[in-house]
């Protein structure tokens, strides 16, 4: 089962089933949300703002209507329950919009929301853990891999929005440069980066003998921003593995 756009409450949000109001900085965010808790079936958005209200309901609201349109700069989104065909045409913004938002959840219901073991979390196809001790970047590369991963890459807004939301420290990430600088890559693959999120700034290199060929993401001033760091500096950091079938 998955989300979709929905305009039976373009006028005002239901009075009723209410289960949590926190603010958010796009559909992946708060889609994020309602697919954290099992209660909720359906939200409302306040796109107008930056970091706006995402409010969450339990329940059917009623969904007989599809189509991705606003109403006083609210977006309401809910279970499917119909086939996708009868989602109406919209603009390429709107459609933009959508595809970040279908792109962002997991499917709510299905084994695969719970395939990930003890301390992994999981987000779309894949398994996260955040650790819970430092270790050199070499050293996190090393103990991911024993557990059956890698370094986390973050492919998307919408993963790096999720890891977002779970960091308390500085955490390692596969990303590095330790082939050829200036050139960065994922630990897991090797493959380049075509998604980022540097400070300012960043990647910087160091200063003077200082090499700084790896890098770490961390959340500041409410932004969670990526810099590059000396790999041999202990930190805590995040592994990514395939979510079992």
């Amino acid at each position: 089962m998955k989300f979709v756009p929905n305009t039976k409450h373009r006028d005002q949000q239901p009075t009723t089933g209410q289960l949590w109001n926190v603010p958010a900085s796009s559909i992946g965010t708060c889609a994020i949300e309602c697919y954290k808790d099992n209660n909720c079936t359906s939200f409302f958005l306040g796109n107008n703002k930056t970091n706006g209200p995402c409010i969450g309901y339990s329940g059917d609201i009623d969904t007989d209507n599809f189509g991705l349109l606003d109403a006083e700069g609210w977006s309401y989104f809910s279970e499917q329950k119909a086939p996708s065909t009868t989602v109406s045409p919209v603009d390429e913004a709107m459609t933009t919009a959508l595809t970040i938002y279908t792109t962002a959840v997991i499917k709510k219901g299905n084994a695969g929301g719970n395939a990930c073991q003890g301390s992994w979390m999981a987000f779309g196809s894949s398994c996260y853990r955040f650790s819970r001790s430092r270790s050199m970047w070499g050293g996190a590369k090393r103990k991911c891999f024993r557990d059956g991963g890698h370094l986390v890459s973050i492919e998307s807004r919408e993963e790096h929005e999720f890891i977002g939301q779970h960091l308390e420290h500085k955490m390692w990430m596969g990303a590095n440069d330790k082939t050829k600088e200036g050139v960065w890559r994922w630990q897991g693959d090797g493959r380049k980066m075509n998604y980022t999120n540097w400070k300012p700034g960043e990647p910087s290199n160091g200063i003077l003998f200082i090499v700084e060929d790896c890098a770490y993401i961390r959340r500041e001033k409410g932004e969670t921003l990526w810099v590059d760091y000396p790999c041999i500096t202990p930190l805590y950091y995040i592994c990514e593995k395939d979510m079992p079938q």
